[in-house]
Formats: structure tokens, C-alpha cells, sequence
């Protein structure tokens, strides 16, 4: 049994929040069948207060369902688009970033300092046309005929370099994943105020609400009102604005490199990121 008592506010509004789509939805359904809520708020064995629970219920019901049916539509969706951008950001070479924040000295020392025992080495990477050179210089050399173990010193030299360029190449995408995942990680599971993520909560089913009422309009008449129509257009397109920031955000690494050194650097974090 769920102590309603020891809900925190903001995840209680946000779960109540849930008969705003549900009305719009129960609102178009009355409108398909007209007098469904009519025959809803005059059951004659009910008192007044237990028809407007009931409707109230039925009402939540029916939204929480249509979240959930969306979350089950979207979360797939967002993990396939969240995959296809990490297979790109994986594919990615080193050298195609000529500055990149994973390298920022500030955030490399605040991560080993908070994960010492996981993090890897800091290494610099090798700029590129060196690393070409090494390997013009690494194909097969002829022993000198006067002096063949100088050849060979040379070419051990050139080894061991070019083996220190390819790992400090595999050294830097192994930091820029642990950048992006801590990036992807305060954007998408931002800690909120109360009140932030009560407005967040409501925006979203708003924006459900909108959607509903803007599909409605299409095969109900009394959906069809300007006073209707302009604020669920306005709530939607907010919504999508919304989104499309914080997808925006989460394209542009640098956007929380100075959050990331402050979240290192607080004491308020335990253990390795997720």
C-alpha cells in the first residue's frame, strides 16, 4: 500500500497531473458518444462527491494509460536515435576534433581525483601529422651496410613512438566516452527544484493534452474553436521547442564542461558514474 503521505510533492503533482490528458481524452470520447460523462456524474446510487471521484479517477486512468502507451512508443525510439548517435560519436576519429572539452586538463584531474582507482592514464594525443610520419617511417628499413645495428636502434625508436601515438589515440576515445556518458547523464537526469520539475511534469502533460485535443479536432466538431485550437498549438509547439533545446544541448559537448568540473569536484557524488 503506497503511503500517498511520503510522496514528495513534485513527483505527487506530476502523477496527478495525469487527468489533464485524461479529461482531454475522456472530453473527445463524450464528444464521439455523446452523454457518456452526462450518465458518468448521475449514477443515482452515488452521492455528488463520489461522482466526481469516480469521474476524477477514470479521468487519471485514462491519462497514466496514454503516457504509458507513449513511453512504451518513444522510449524505444529514443534509445534506437540514442545508439545511432553513439555508433557515430564511437566512429568518430580523434583527429577530427582538433579541440575537444574531454582533453581539458581542469576536467581530466577533477575525474581522476573523484574515480582515482578507474580512470585512465592522461595521455596527449599526438598531432597528426607527426603520427603520419611515423608511419612513412615504419615501413620495412634495410639493414646499413656499414653499420646494421644503428638501422636497428632507429627502427625500435620509431616503434616505440608510433606505438605511444596509437595509444594515446585509443587513450583519448576512451576519455571522450566517459566525457559523453557524464554529459548525456546531467543533461537527460538533471537534478531539479521542486518547483522546476513540477512545471516540467506539467508541461509534458500539457503537451499531451494539446496533442489529443489537436487530433480530436479532426473528427469533433466542438473541438474545432480558435479559443481551442491556439493555446493547445502554442502548449505543443512550446513543448517541442522544449525538446528540441535539450537535444540540442546534449549535440554540443562543451555546453556542460564547466557543470561537469563542478559536479567532479562536489562532494555530494559517490561512487563511479553508472
Amino acid at each position: 500500500m503506497i503511503d500517498l503521505g511520503k510522496l514528495p510533492l513534485e513527483k505527487g503533482v506530476h502523477l496527478f497531473a495525469k487527468v489533464l490528458p485524461g479529461f482531454t481524452l475522456f472530453l473527445f470520447y463524450d464528444c464521439l458518444h455523446h452523454g457518456t460523462i452526462a450518465k458518468l456524474l448521475s449514477i443515482p446510487y452515488l452521492g455528488y462527491g463520489s461522482r466526481v471521484t469516480l469521474f476524477v479517477i477514470v479521468c487519471f486512468l485514462c491519462g497514466y494509460t496514454l503516457a504509458a502507451l507513449l513511453s512504451g512508443l518513444l522510449t524505444p525510439l529514443a534509445g534506437a536515435l540514442g545508439g545511432v548517435w553513439g555508433s557515430f560519436r564511437g566512429a568518430r576519429h580523434p583527429y577530427e576534433d582538433e579541440v575537444a572539452p574531454w582533453r581539458n586538463e581542469k576536467w581530466r584531474l577533477a575525474y581522476q581525483r573523484r574515480y582515482e582507482t578507474s580512470a585512465p592514464k592522461s595521455l596527449n594525443l599526438v598531432s597528426k601529422p607527426i603520427v603520419d610520419q611515423l608511419f612513412k617511417d615504419a615501413r620495412p628499413i634495410e639493414p646499413h651496410p656499414v653499420d646494421p645495428a644503428h638501422a636497428a636502434v632507429f627502427a625500435q625508436e620509431i616503434y616505440q613512438q608510433l606505438n605511444a601515438a596509437v595509444e594515446a589515440i585509443a587513450n583519448d576515445k576512451e576519455w571522450r566516452m566517459l566525457y559523453d556518458h557524464l554529459h548525456s547523464e546531467l543533461i537527460l537526469e538533471k537534478r531539479m527544484e521542486a518547483i522546476e520539475e513540477i512545471m516540467t511534469g506539467l508541461d509534458s502533460d500539457l503537451a499531451m493534452s494539446a496533442a489529443v485535443l489537436l487530433l480530436g479536432a479532426i473528427f469533433c466538431v466542438q473541438f474545432r474553436n480558435w479559443w481551442l485550437l491556439i493555446p493547445a498549438l502554442g502548449l505543443l509547439v512550446v513543448s517541442i521547442l522544449r525538446m528540441s533545446a535539450k537535444i540540442y544541448q546534449l549535440a554540443r559537448p562543451w555546453s556542460t564542461l564547466n557543470q561537469q568540473i563542478e559536479f567532479l569536484n562536489s562532494i555530494d557524488h559517490q561512487g563511479p558514474i553508472s
